[in-house]
């Protein structure tokens, strides 16, 4: 951060934040009415960390294969900038062409911590793609997509995960995220 401070949570269950979403909607708006600026910088991001022992190996590969089979998608859903992106969060760059989970099981640890899915926390998985918010519609669903990916890596094998063809898909069942992806004209049925 170039000014400011940074709010870091305790471990929760996704249960339990939507249990207590009225105590974040508060908090956020609170911020956001006394001069916090958030997403009106250019330095501030929204980072979602998950335990590491929630996977194997596998299963981060399909968790990578998923970020990166969607990158355009999640872009948009970002809010960041492309420079933001490339220099906060960057993605493997890796064409839709040459994804593979193959190839991503074979990777070997990425050494840098400023990526879309961070592997180089000793304890857990940072995903960094997310520009930073005090409105809590986005929080939300930043929060909701990264159980959704996660649960979809961690539940789903590799052929599955393959023959998900759109971000649409991913998002059927969600509680905060398709509504928000729809005001934002991210899928059809926009406002």
């Amino acid at each position: 951060l170039s000014d400011g401070f940074e709010i870091i949570s305790q471990p929760m269950s996704f249960a339990f934040f939507v249990k207590n979403s009225n105590v974040f909607k508060e908090v956020l708006s609170y911020l956001d009415e006394n001069g916090a600026k958030s997403h009106d910088t250019s330095t501030c991001g929204l980072h979602v960390h998950f335990t590491k022992r929630f996977f194997n190996n596998d299963e981060i590969s399909r968790l990578l294969y998923l970020f990166e089979k969607f990158k355009n998608d999640l872009v948009k859903f970002s809010r960041r900038s492309t420079d933001n992106l490339n220099r906060w969060a960057s993605f493997l760059n890796i064409s839709q062409e040459n994804l593979s989970l193959d190839y991503l099981k074979t990777r070997g640890e990425d050494v840098s911590r400023y990526r879309a899915v961070n592997l180089t926390n000793s304890k857990t998985i940072e995903v960094r793609i997310f520009k930073g918010t005090l409105f809590f519609e986005s929080f939300a669903s930043s929060i909701e997509l990264v159980k959704i990916m996660s649960e979809l890596a961690k539940t789903l094998n590799d052929s599955e995960v393959i023959k998900i063809e759109r971000f649409e898909d991913i998002i059927e069942n969600s509680i905060y995220l398709k509504k928000y992806c729809k005001e934002r004209k991210m899928i059809e049925g926009g406002v």
